[in-house]
């Protein structure tokens, strides 16, 4: 990709916005006492998002105090980046769910608009979901091309190997 499409939303931020965002994903990331591999992954996603390196890390309260003066759109961006993090391990643990309500609740986020963000990244999931479902069909239907092909090829050969053979007995009985 290039950077163009990298940067839907984290891209856009301050750095400082950018620096705040990694330390709550990091924090959020470790609520549960569980730190799962997708969960690195979409770390590394997010920094390659946001074009930076690693930041310092400074705690929750910091962070959304460093936050408190985006934008209202920019907090749902953040918020919603967050809600992907928590469920990426398919395991939204009641501590994670708490920390979003406290994100929540200091982005000014009211419950009815954090249940349709849950339920809109629920919902893109899902979609994720049946892509890599239909990735994986995809593959498995290219090889049993492959194998069809390579098969007829073997059928094709044998049986005109049989033809041939035919051919040459004939032949050779009328040669007799």
């Amino acid at each position: 990709m290039d950077t163009e499409e990298k940067q839907m939303y984290l891209g856009n931020l301050s750095y400082n916005e950018k620096e705040a965002f990694y330390s709550l994903a990091y924090a959020l990331m470790n609520v549960d006492g569980a730190m799962a591999e997708s969960e690195f992954l979409l770390l590394d996603e997010f920094l390659e998002e946001m074009n930076i390196a690693k930041p310092d890390l400074i705690g929750p309260n910091e962070a959304l105090s460093g936050l408190r003066n985006s934008t209202y759109s920019d907090k749902k961006k953040i918020y919603f980046e967050l809600l992907g993090l928590s469920m990426c391990d398919k395991d939204f643990a009641k501590s994670e769910e708490e920390f979003l309500n406290a994100v929540s609740l200091s982005f000014e986020i009211s419950l009815d608009e954090a249940e349709k963000l849950k339920n809109c990244m629920k919902e893109l999931m899902i979609v994720y979901l049946l892509i890599i479902m239909m990735h994986i069909i995809m593959n498995f239907l290219r090889r049993m091309v492959v194998l069809v092909t390579i098969l007829y090829s073997i059928i094709v050969n044998v049986n005109l190997r049989i033809i041939y053979i035919g051919l040459l007995v004939t032949c050779l009985r009328k040669i007799n």
